[in-house]
């Protein structure tokens, strides 16, 4: 495949999976493309905050305003070199943006979500990441969709005893207790609220809830928590991946999860894994259905906490070689070279 000029844009306030996903890809595809990327400034997402986690033959840009059209037209040039072959837009705001202001360039967007109309229908192609979003695409829609799934990083985890003598020592814990934990925003999309609300009705101080992650709602979750000396908020971790490992339980209680990347990360860690019927969720442990709950079901997720706590269960297999990372690359150019053979048509 000839080396092609390919530009991310990124345009949330944030950083945090999509965003991440976004930089991962540039990142494995740098070594045989020209890569750039177009990222929103903002109080933390600053140049050196990109430079440290973009590999250095990666040109990037912010702009300050993203709704700009001139910024960002003047952004993409840049980092490309001129026009780019491919303009690889994730998120809504940036899917929209680019439709309109880049009509002679190949452009797809990044379901990290689902599809939308409004977002995705003028554009050439859109990256699924799990096979439930391919069937969500309305006939309609008159460009190509690819499945790319999200990947596991390249991680080697440390032993799940050492993970687990470490987060007892962090909270001061005794050996016997039961240690669940959860990892993701703050924010009401991950179901944080239900699972304190579930801790409630356990009632059993020996099992303890450990929340990581930082997000809007932690004053909120953190007042409905009052009284619970048994939910701990970890706050963001760089190391969560590796912490996770030392849990009895795995649990996430997303109200919408269209993949689902920390519980791959819980489930390459070896740690038992229980979610919400989901989307994501529902593919991910299609294998092994008794570990799914229902959404905002609080005493459903009572249950099936209390159920998994009460004894040991064996790990399923969980199917790990879906999620190899140098086969969503592969995949991924597969996608750009027939987007612009489609385009050149």
């Amino acid at each position: 495949m000839k080396r092609l000029r390919i530009v991310h844009i990124c345009m949330s306030d944030r950083w945090s999976g999509s965003e991440i996903a976004a930089a991962e890809y540039a990142n494995g595809l740098s070594p045989s493309h020209n890569i750039g990327m177009v990222f929103v400034a903002g109080q933390h997402l600053t140049s050196s905050f990109y430079r440290r986690r973009l590999n250095d033959n990666i040109r990037f840009a912010l702009i300050s305003d993203p709704k700009s059209a001139g910024e960002l037209r003047s952004a993409v040039t840049e980092v490309a070199g001129g026009m780019p072959d491919i303009i690889h837009a994730h998120l809504g705001a940036a899917c929209r943006a680019v439709a309109n202001i880049f009509p002679a360039v190949t452009k797809i967007g990044h379901l990290h979500i689902r599809f939308f109309f409004a977002q995705h229908g003028d554009l050439d192609g859109v990256i699924a990441v799990a096979p439930w979003q391919m069937g969500d695409i309305p006939e309609r829609y008159s460009g190509r969709a690819w499945l790319v799934p999200n990947f596991l990083q390249e991680m080697k985890f440390k032993a799940p005893d050492e993970m687990r003598t470490r987060l007892l020592r962090m909270l001061h814990l005794e050996p016997d207790v039961k240690l669940i934990g959860s990892v993701g925003r703050l924010h009401s999309d991950k179901g944080m609220d239900i699972l304190i609300e579930a801790q409630r009705i356990i009632g059993d101080p020996n099992i303890h809830l450990l929340l990581f992650g930082e997000g809007s709602e932690e004053i909120q979750l953190r007042q409905r928590a009052a009284g619970l000396d048994n939910v701990h908020f970890m706050g963001y971790r760089h190391d969560a991946a590796q912490l996770v490992g030392g849990l009895d339980l795995y649990v996430s209680a997303s109200r919408a999860e269209s993949f689902g990347l920390a519980t791959i990360e819980a489930m390459a860690a070896g740690v038992s894994v229980v979610a919400t019927r989901t989307k994501g969720s529902e593919w991910l442990l299609e294998h092994d259905p008794e570990r799914l709950f229902g959404i905002e079901d609080i005493y459903g997720t009572a249950r099936i906490i209390s159920g998994f706590c009460a004894g040991d269960r064996a790990l399923p297999d969980y199917r790990l070689d879906r999620f190899d990372k140098q086969a969503s690359f592969r995949a991924l150019e597969a996608a750009y070279s027939e987007a612009i053979e489609r385009s050149r048509r």
